[in-house]
């Protein structure tokens, strides 16, 4: 396996509903069109699902696209209990999604090769159009593992700047086995978009400051890529220094991470304060 993360080649999340929300092409092509751009209707490859593609962006004989498909039944348990587990950030989370059994998959398609920003933009962008023609109860994003309140989406204005990494990226809390006073945070998300996540092992009892931490890394990552070299040293909370290395992830998915480690001596590189 490379030692380096390859965006995944379908970026896909669930909108929940208490029933099976009624949408037409039209609509959906018309919200597409105020928020994307140019939107052209094409066939889809499976059934109850509609189609678009955005000839503008991409590949000129192989443009970016998105399909919405209709699933007349609930995610499986397993997966909502998993990401419920990992938000924290919407109490209401686990109930929201309780309550939904039926959904819509929103994918994008051929949109791999678009830089990582665009992409996620275009994708945040589709996804607030498909909210403005059925409003769910709750998001299932499976590549950051969680579930993202929809509301936000409720609240924003077409053309409206968002937090670049919204819902894109989660932090998690994770035990060590054997270790009841130590656990695992790292980020997920970032690597679904070809970019490494941030992994540490932290003291159970201030895991809020680690998080904040870790989303300004994140977000710093975001901005100007994959630039954070080994060996550099950063400073988080409390003025902790971490040394940056990279690594193969501890906790599932696997993929690259960057792993920060306590640093100790004199800092071996640039040190940069993230709080």
């Amino acid at each position: 396996m490379s030692d380096e993360n390859a965006a995944v080649s379908e970026y896909a999340v669930d909108l929940l509903y208490p029933e099976t929300p009624l949408l037409s092409a039209g609509e959906l092509e018309a919200a597409l069109s105020e928020r994307c751009g140019t939107v052209e209707a094409e066939p889809a490859a499976q059934p109850r699902t509609f189609a678009f593609r955005f000839p503008d962006l991409g590949d000129p004989g192989s443009p970016a696209g998105i399909s919405v498909r209709i699933v007349d039944s609930p995610a499986p348990p397993g997966e909502i209990a998993a990401a419920a587990a990992q938000t924290r950030d919407w109490p209401q989370a686990q109930a929201a999604a309780a309550r939904h059994r039926a959904r819509l998959t929103l994918a994008d398609v051929r949109s791999q090769p678009l830089p990582y920003k665009n992409r996620l933009r275009l994708f945040q962008d589709a996804l607030a159009a498909v909210h403005a023609c059925a409003a769910p109860g709750a998001i299932l994003w499976r590549p950051s593992g969680k579930l993202v309140n929809p509301d936000a989406l409720s609240r924003a204005k077409p053309g409206e700047k968002r937090d670049a990494i919204w819902g894109a990226v989660n932090v998690r809390l994770l035990p060590v086995p054997g270790q009841a006073a130590k656990m695992v945070m790292d980020t997920l998300g970032l690597a679904a978009l070809g970019l490494p996540d941030l992994e540490c092992m932290i003291r159970t009892e201030d895991p809020l400051s680690v998080e904040a931490f870790l989303l300004s890394l994140a977000r710093y990552e975001f901005d100007l890529g994959d630039v954070l070299p080994d060996g550099r040293v950063v400073r988080g909370p409390a003025g902790d220094r971490y040394a940056l290395y990279r690594a193969r992830a501890t906790r599932g998915p696997e993929r690259q991470v960057i792993s920060l480690r306590t640093a100790s001596g004199p800092p071996t590189g640039e040190t940069k304060r993230f709080t």
